[in-house]
């Protein structure tokens, strides 16, 4: 039961799900009804719910079983709330218009009121963190979302680079992606009273397993159509990110070359650099990279003691790079 409810996207069993979502919902509950629509616009529009499934899963593979998801659902709530922060703030970058097959925050109700919801939800669930008095979880979280923001500015920065490589390419993914999956790996398990050395353990799980995530996220966005993931695909390459599938495409195509120094300013450009991608063994050679994580994810799992946590764990691993949205 626990696995079938990961690989459907939903975290650990349907009794966790439902208090999940309620406390979601009344961790936004500020009392004012516009406010309230705005900050939960995106949580209501769904998603994996990934991150707080990884912290309830981890906490339960700690000494105190099946009673430590109780313990870390307050960490659950909040780090779901901080990667949908993330995501209104991305949506505002890209000038996204859809998330999640809905028109996005931005685009409901524009870019001053979406840049201070996300704001106020950054702030919202670091102060959920505080208030569980860990100061070391606290820290840690802090520091993940200082990674994020250095990632994101260096993804700008280093946009329509035809010499950009794979080490520059994964340094990015494990800042703005990977950090904070492992950080609910690690804390999750910590609130629940594990030792240091199952913290670091699922930490490295989490890491290899958020960067396998981000590079099946990055294989849909070239491959996968609208309707399957939700928010137009190809708006990666549009906008300059050279992500694993196109920079393998990079070694073997001048043409792909010629596209992205000219920025794909002409009309067509962008279609044709796709073309090109998928043309390649860019995305083949993504996918085995990105198993290759799982594989490595789940070898981080051998210290743990055998049990459901730890089968569900693996499947999850398993699940990042084996979906269609």
């Amino acid at each position: 039961m626990v696995r079938k409810m990961i690989i459907e996207g939903l975290p650990v069993v349907p009794e966790a799900n439902a208090a999940l979502e309620g406390e979601l919902s009344s961790a936004l509950d500020t009392g004012d009804e516009f406010f309230r629509e705005v900050s939960t616009h995106l949580l209501r529009a769904g998603g994996k719910r990934l991150r707080p499934a990884l912290v309830l899963l981890c906490a339960q593979a700690g000494p105190s079983g099946p009673a430590g998801g109780a313990v870390a659902m307050q960490l659950a709530v909040a780090c779901e709330i901080l990667h949908t922060a993330t995501l209104v703030h991305d949506d505002i970058l890209d000038g996204a218009v859809v998330r999640r097959g809905q028109p996005t925050v931005s685009a409901l109700w524009g870019e001053r009121v979406a840049i201070l919801c996300g704001d106020y939800l950054f702030s919202r669930a670091l102060t959920m963190v505080a208030e569980l008095g860990h100061s070391d979880v606290s820290v840690r979280l802090g520091q993940v979302m200082q990674r994020v923001c250095e990632a994101e500015i260096r993804q700008i920065v280093r946009a329509f680079d035809p010499n950009s490589s794979e080490a520059e390419y994964f340094d990015i993914v494990r800042r703005k992606s990977a950090l904070l999956i492992a950080e609910c790996c690690r804390s999750g398990a910590l609130l629940a009273g594990a030792d240091e050395a199952i913290g670091e353990a699922l930490f490295l799980y989490g890491e290899r397993m958020g960067i396998a995530f981000q590079i099946a996220d990055d294989i849909l966005d070239i491959e996968a159509c609208t309707d399957e993931v939700g928010k137009p695909t190809g708006k990666d390459v549009a906008l300059g990110v050279l992500t694993l599938p196109v920079i393998r495409a990079l070694t073997g195509s001048d043409e792909l070359r010629t596209l992205i120094c000219r920025r794909l300013s002409r009309e067509g450009d962008a279609r044709r650099a796709i073309e090109i991608v998928r043309a390649s063994d860019g995305i083949e050679y993504a996918r085995r990279v990105a198993g290759e994580y799982v594989l490595g994810a789940v070898r981080a799992l051998d210290g743990l003691p055998p049990g459901e946590p730890r089968e569900s764990l693996a499947a999850a691993a398993h699940f990042a790079v084996h979906r269609s949205r």
